[in-house]
């Protein structure tokens, strides 16, 4: 059973959604020639918006803000172009700086952070 969390008076809690993974039905996790992300159908599109409704249903469910990013980071995806893309891919060399596969590269991250932010202001 999920419990309502009981903050700090004035604090504010959000559970950020996913970004844009998949670009339709390909996703591309093998980004190694510049300008041409490797696309593979694997229908990752469903996943994803399963995953942002147990993330909705979840922030509901502990009184918390649901901050959905996925339309922010639209086109931005694994497949985006590589100066572009806010979520690298596995074998991943051409996407902006990134830390962990499948995750927001530095500049997903701060797209993502300044969504989440604008709710908070």
């Amino acid at each position: 059973m999920i419990r309502a969390l009981t903050p700090a008076p004035n604090a504010k809690i959000i559970v950020v959604g996913l970004p844009e993974i998949s670009a339709g039905p390909n996703i591309c996790v093998i980004n190694v020639v510049p300008g041409a992300p490797g696309a593979v159908p694997f229908g990752v599109s469903d996943f994803e918006q399963r995953v942002r409704t147990n993330q909705r249903d979840a922030a509901a469910a502990v009184g918390a803000d649901f901050v959905d990013v996925h339309e922010q980071t639209r086109g931005h995806n694994t497949c985006a172009p590589d100066n572009q893309r806010y979520v690298a891919g596995i074998i991943d060399t051409t996407s902006p700086k990134y830390h962990f596969v499948v995750h927001p590269t530095v500049l997903g991250s701060r797209a993502i952070a300044e969504g989440a932010a604008a709710v908070l202001r």
